[in-house]
């Protein structure tokens, strides 16, 4: 009795037997965790999204029990028009990923954890998906041995014929961030400068508003709030991020020109 209610707390707990069920960095080792990790999510914290929301008990259902297949649970809500107010599926499309068949979960719940003991169906090592909803970075290979969400395709065997040590992933992970992190700052910036000329202007001209100025900034601010608002810095799809930030850079330079014709 005494461990069924242990079990709900073995997260953190010192005690060996039962920490071996998870990461060091406390997520989900083995399967049977998935109540644990879904705890730690945002999805949990911050929304009212629970268990029943993705999975279904009774009835007809799709794989895993979901209640609609998985392509298109998280469609519902990661949109900019969806509950979630992100437009990650209006990123993710036409990305070189999404392209390749990837998908959401393929990233945000990798098979990272592994039945308790092998079973004769299921003969593979990773067979268990995270339920914390983040991504499993190779830098969590290099720090806590955690399988990466990049192994399923980058690693031998794997979907893409492209390899790469979890060393070598992280980098190119984060010079891709560092770069629209870059262009993201480039764009705000020019935004500022844009709009404190364009107050100027309306100052001058007795609160007189030139259209054609406000609707270049209004797009430039647009195309900065659906990065800020996808969350992703690029890797949901770096060359769309870069065109668009790129573009309200150019958009936002342009508008204190167009304020200053009559």
């Amino acid at each position: 009795i005494q461990d069924q209610i242990s079990l709900w707390s073995y997260s953190g707990d010192p005690n060996p037997d039962h920490s071996r069920y998870f990461w060091p960095n406390d997520w989900a080792k083995r399967n049977r965790q998935q109540w644990q990790d879904f705890t730690k999510s945002t999805h949990f914290t911050k929304t009212a999204v629970t268990c029943l929301t993705c999975h279904t008990f009774h009835g007809q259902w799709a794989e895993n029990q979901l209640r609609l297949p998985r392509e298109q649970l998280c469609s519902e809500c990661h949109t900019g028009a969806g509950l979630a107010k992100r437009p990650n599926v209006e990123m993710f499309t036409g990305s070189p990923m999404e392209k390749a068949g990837t998908t959401c979960v393929d990233c945000h719940m990798p098979k990272i954890g592994y039945r308790t003991t092998a079973t004769r169906s299921v003969p593979q090592h990773w067979d268990t998906t995270a339920h914390t909803f983040m991504v499993a970075t190779p830098l969590l290979t290099v720090q806590y041995g955690v399988r990466s969400s990049c192994d399923q395709c980058h690693q031998p065997g794997g979907k893409s014929s492209l390899t790469l040590p979890p060393e070598a992933a992280q980098g190119m992970l984060q010079g891709r961030q560092a770069q629209i992190r870059a262009l993201l700052d480039q764009a705000q910036q020019a935004i500022a400068k844009a709009e404190a000329t364009l107050a100027r202007v309306t100052r001058s001209r007795g609160g007189t508003r030139t259209v054609s100025a406000e609707a270049a900034l209004g797009r430039a601010r647009a195309n900065v709030s659906l990065i800020l608002l996808d969350g992703s810095m690029g890797f949901h799809n770096g060359a769309k991020a870069e065109e668009l930030l790129r573009e309200a850079a150019a958009l936002a330079n342009q508008a204190p020109r167009l304020a200053s014709r009559r």
